[in-house]
């Protein structure tokens, strides 16, 4: 058993409580003298660096997370965390989940301080980051040339280690928190993305149902980025099993490559789903409902005909923006929906979701 509080520390090996078949053990827990670190997070300019996660992280590879209010660094960049077993610990500030870079270096060096603490005192520590004051300026345009201007743009940094994934900062790049807002265009379609640490982005254009691009590799400072928007597609059908459709369903739509990925939820719509807003890619269609689970693949094209995939097979299939997909049951022995199909503009895709047993 562990116990965790600001007013000391559990033994290294926890307390070890013997507890009967029945009835309630008592046992007092004596608490050992920890220690605290309290510090300053500032930019290399010396400005303070607000609002960031300081972590305490052990040579253990476990990270303390103190009182809520004291992760975070204040207005003037101060930050305290009590309760530590005395030891030594890396401290690194966090913005998202990633650790602020010192000065200078890359993604392989090891970044924050180290830094001992001892029973009964505080040790002092300062962390110096880059600083966030870049910024890429460009314009968002429609598939016509026309300046949009109801389009959110976000950044994310490319990461500069060998082997980074482009697909895993694509997924990153739809991940939004208090620290990094989208940002939506002028009336004459430009914007602006701040406080932006030196380095390559990724950048994210999209608008409420009407469709999104990204431009990779683009250096801070860069001005007159153009992102043109690309026309959407859809998938929509229907989904039924043996007995009936069910009665709630839940359809997933992924394209790895894109690090695209959205979730819906359908209740009582008879199976009929429709996915709306999607960029042109290679989607998996995943339907859930009443214990059974199927997935199709479906090429959808911004305008003009897609693509289904199942076996090896390839088929062409009629849509408009988009694709349309019926998902239904395969009794024991029925009949390839392939074989019938095959020379039509319209493709079925069978579908078996299972009964629960």
């Amino acid at each position: 058993m562990n116990v965790a509080t600001d007013r000391g520390v559990a033994p290294a090996a926890g307390y070890q409580v013997e507890v009967p078949a029945s009835g309630i053990v008592e046992h007092d827990f004596v608490l050992e003298a920890g220690g605290s670190i309290a510090g300053t997070v500032l930019d290399q300019d010396g400005a303070p660096v607000a609002g960031v996660v300081v972590q305490a992280r052990t040579t253990r590879a476990q990270i303390h997370f103190g009182p809520q209010d004291e992760l975070r660094t204040d207005g003037a960049g101060a930050f305290a965390i009590a309760g530590l077993e005395p030891g030594t610990y890396q401290v690194v500030a966090t913005r998202d989940f990633s650790p602020l870079h010192k000065p200078g270096t890359t993604d392989y060096a090891t970044q924050g301080e180290k830094t001992t603490v001892k029973a009964n005192q505080t040790a002092t520590v300062k962390l110096v980051v880059e600083r966030e004051r870049g910024t890429i300026a460009g314009s968002v345009e429609d598939a016509a040339g026309a300046p949009v201007t109801d389009a959110y743009l976000a950044a994310t940094r490319e990461s500069d280690a060998a082997g980074a994934s482009g697909v895993s900062q694509r997924a990153t790049a739809r991940w939004f928190s208090e620290s990094n807002k989208p940002v939506l265009t002028s009336a004459d379609g430009t914007f602006a993305l701040t406080k932006l640490a030196p380095g390559k982005y990724l950048v994210r254009a999209f608008r409420r149902g009407g469709g999104e691009t990204v431009v990779e590799h683009v250096a801070v400072g860069a001005t007159g980025v153009k992102l043109q928007l690309k026309a959407t597609g859809s998938i929509e059908g229907l989904v039924t099993r043996a007995g009936g459709a069910p009665l709630e369903l839940t359809l997933t739509v992924a394209d790895v490559a894109q690090g695209f990925s959205r979730e819906e939820t359908y209740f009582r719509s008879n199976g009929a789903f429709a996915v709306t807003d999607l960029p042109a890619g290679h989607f998996r269609v995943t339907a859930a409902g009443a214990g059974g689970q199927k997935s199709v693949v479906v090429d959808v094209a911004a305008a003009g005909r897609g693509e289904a995939r199942r076996g090896g097979r390839a088929r062409r299939a009629r849509h408009d923006h988009g694709a349309r997909r019926r998902l239904r049951d395969e009794a024991a022995g029925a009949r390839d929906p392939d074989a019938s199909d095959r020379g039509r503009g319209r493709h079925e895709h069978g579908v078996h979701l299972p009964r629960r047993r």
